[in-house]
């Protein structure tokens, strides 16, 4: 991911991608001559702003002495390894990098409020994210969006998950029913031990429904196809949307709080998970 975040920086006329830090001296410097900067050991202090793309049980580690210095953090997701973690970034100049809210399919399909959600988010193994489980690796976007949907100040009601460690000790696959405060009904399920890629999420509302195929980037509802007003992918609007809020000097729409909520739900459906292992021993 952080040789993609470098790219869009690099694209931007607006800004300068100022400089590479990798634990890689190799990897910093293809990626630098690539994109025409430098290679630091650790983050120049002239900086407006810095995406951390790093294995998530690092992200507290960097982003929080940076944040404490007032720079601007685009963190990936997950925001944290866990709720603790997560908390320790609550900061106004904090973004989480919960890409799928610029989705062209959700560009596409405008204000949603469903009261239903089926969510299915799986991949083959791809070696990546696998410092945690599928649950903050993958379920952790459909979380979010989900959170969203449901309207601020909703909380999770009840939640009931199954899990299983198919490659290792972590979770690989889960399957999640959930509800909120608000009346919202989720069903997730994600798998990154998958013979295919599929992202595909189906929004119910009174009266219509939406379906949404987020590798395509496409929507559909009634039958018919819908099209966003900008083509630009995913990342790149999620950029645009960071630095618009580093420039107007505001919160980011994707904030901490809301990176913050969705590893909280994170950490109590894989509380339930492990529940439900120690009942069927």
């Amino acid at each position: 991911m952080g040789s993609r975040h470098a790219r869009v920086v690099a694209a931007d006329p607006d800004c300068e991608l100022a400089a590479v830090v990798d634990t890689d001296p190799e990897r910093a410097t293809i990626l630098a001559e690539r994109h025409g900067t430098r290679v630091e050991r650790t983050v120049p202090r002239e900086v407006d702003a810095v995406v951390v793309a790093t294995p998530t049980t690092t992200h507290a580690r960097i982003a929080g002495p940076l944040l404490a210095d007032g720079v601007w953090c685009l963190v990936e997701k997950p925001l944290a390894h866990s709720a603790e973690a997560a908390r320790s970034l609550r900061h106004p100049r904090c973004a989480v990098g919960h890409v799928e809210r610029h989705n062209p399919a959700l560009r596409a399909a405008g204000s949603l409020a469903p009261r239903v959600v089926e969510a299915r988010r799986i991949a083959p193994p791809t070696g990546r994210g696998t410092d945690v489980d599928v649950i903050l690796d993958l379920m952790i976007h459909d979380i979010d969006l989900v959170l969203d949907w449901a309207g601020p100040g909703a909380e999770v009601a009840w939640i009931d998950a199954a899990a299983v460690a198919v490659a290792g000790d972590l979770v690989d696959t889960a399957s999640v029913r959930l509800r909120t405060t608000t009346g919202l009904t989720a069903t997730l399920l994600a798998s990154r031990v998958a013979s295919e890629r599929q992202r595909h999420i189906a929004c119910y509302e009174g009266g219509r429904s939406t379906v949404l195929d987020l590798l395509s980037g496409r929507a559909r509802r009634g039958g018919q196809e819908l099209h966003a007003a900008d083509p630009r992918d995913a990342l790149t609007c999620q950029w645009q949307a960071f630095t618009d809020a580093v420039r107007r000097d505001r919160r980011p729409e994707a904030g901490g709080d809301a990176g913050i909520r969705a590893v909280e739900v994170a950490e109590r459906i894989r509380a339930v998970t492990l529940q439900e292992a120690r009942c069927e021993r």
